[in-house]
């Protein structure tokens, strides 16, 4: 199909071994579909999971060989909705290639019956592009992704492989349905494979493609580490909302400028919800330094939280230092949420993780946008106790 595409991305792995740890270079595949053609770029869609943490992604169009595979950058992501968009210059593609190939049609997850057929298309096992066919077997069904985090998915019958990540759901009119995912796949029961419904997902998408690409030093940052506040800890906390909890504040930050306290939980970023410090990394580092933006955050005032919006405006990656443990190169911190065994691309590649997913990457915590690594998880809920209920969480 002229509007799918292979992705190929290689991220660097560390192994410890009797004699050491060392670096090894693994290759990763997925898929992708063709959003847009334009003199100048050609943007495309894929998994967050399938370029997650990649040093360098490779695209490869329908008709090209591995020869003919073009470099791409990263345009925007979206870790929490498993959504990213890369950047493919026109002028690298070879004219003959170019001409073979085309946008895809949008089609409607809303108005997709159970029973009606969908076509899985994409770069399964890495081999090239290939085609299964199924029907709808479910909508709206709710998938455990990380802890605490759940996504709603179409439902369907049709084989979804690893290295399929990233590619298309069809309906019969070869519209886009959906955008699959190996990694929702369930592993012990044949014929359950899972896409993102795109009804849901071209609002994401529409603004990763309108992101600017910026440099680490052009990048706009908060200032602060944090720690996830997800809907299984309001189970032992039942008053504290779901958000990012601020662990620290830098000194001479953005977030301490405009007011931001430890203590407050970040809940979104002017009317977007936001959940996770990843997703907030993301979406923060998306803006150039100097950008204003209105944090919407949740304070605890005598035992109850109150929401406030406060107006920040982003200052570089220098106003990072004051933060303990952070470095040049990330700054955020530490992320409760269980996925730091499948950074790497979906499926292909030499070391096996989760769900047919490639576990090229045993980083405990996301790196994101405000600081240090944090300590674990049982840590934080200690001192989330501590402070919450002056005593033990035992």
């Amino acid at each position: 199909m002229p509007s799918i595409v292979s992705i190929n991305s290689t991220i660097t792995s560390t192994y410890n071994s009797y004699f050491g740890s060392y670096n090894q270079d693994e290759t990763g595949s997925g898929s992708g579909i063709i959003l847009k053609i334009s003199d100048d770029e050609i943007l495309i869609v894929t998994n967050n999971h399938v370029i997650s943490d990649a040093k360098k992604i490779m695209v490869g169009f329908n008709g090209a060989s591995e020869d003919d595979m073009v470099q791409a950058t990263v345009k925007g992501t979206d870790s929490t909705r498993d959504l990213a968009v890369v950047l493919v210059k026109t002028k690298d593609v070879p004219k003959n290639i170019l001409k073979n190939i085309t946008a895809a049609e949008i089609g409607s997850s809303d108005d997709m019956q159970v029973g009606q057929m969908a076509i899985a298309i994409g770069n399964a096992l890495g081999y090239g592009q290939s085609m299964t066919v199924g029907y709808i077997s479910a909508k709206d069904r709710t998938v455990a992704v990380d802890e605490g985090t759940n996504m709603t998915l179409l439902q369907t019958d049709a084989a979804i492989n690893p290295g399929n990540s990233g590619g298309a759901l069809l309906n019969s009119d070869g519209q886009v349905i959906g955008i699959n995912s190996a990694k929702y796949a369930d592993t012990s029961v044949e014929g359950m494979g899972f896409a993102i419904p795109i009804s849901d997902a071209i609002s994401v998408i529409n603004d990763l493609m309108d992101r600017e690409v910026l440099t680490d030093d052009e990048k706009g940052y908060l200032g602060i580490s944090g720690t996830n506040i997800t809907e299984s800890d309001q189970q032992q906390m039942p008053n504290i909302p779901v958000g990012i909890y601020v662990r620290e504040v830098s000194e001479d930050g953005a977030a301490k400028d405009a007011g931001i306290m430890v203590g407050d939980i970040i809940v979104g970023i002017g009317d977007e919800e936001i959940t996770t410090i990843k997703e907030l990394s993301e979406k923060v580092n998306s803006y150039r330094v100097g950008t204003k933006i209105t944090l919407k955050i949740k304070r605890n005032e005598n035992g109850k939280y109150k929401e406030k919006k406060i107006k920040v405006t982003l200052k570089g990656k220098d106003t990072l230092n004051s933060i303990s443990g952070s470095d040049s190169s990330s700054n955020s911190s530490q992320d409760n949420s269980s996925d730091s065994n499948n950074n790497g691309s979906n499926g292909n590649n030499g070391s096996q993780g989760n769900n047919g997913n490639s576990g090229n990457n045993g980083n405990n915590g996301n790196s994101g946008n405000n600081g240090s690594q944090g300590n674990s998880s049982e840590d934080d809920m200690q001192n989330f106790y501590n402070y919450f209920f002056g005593g033990s969480g035992n």
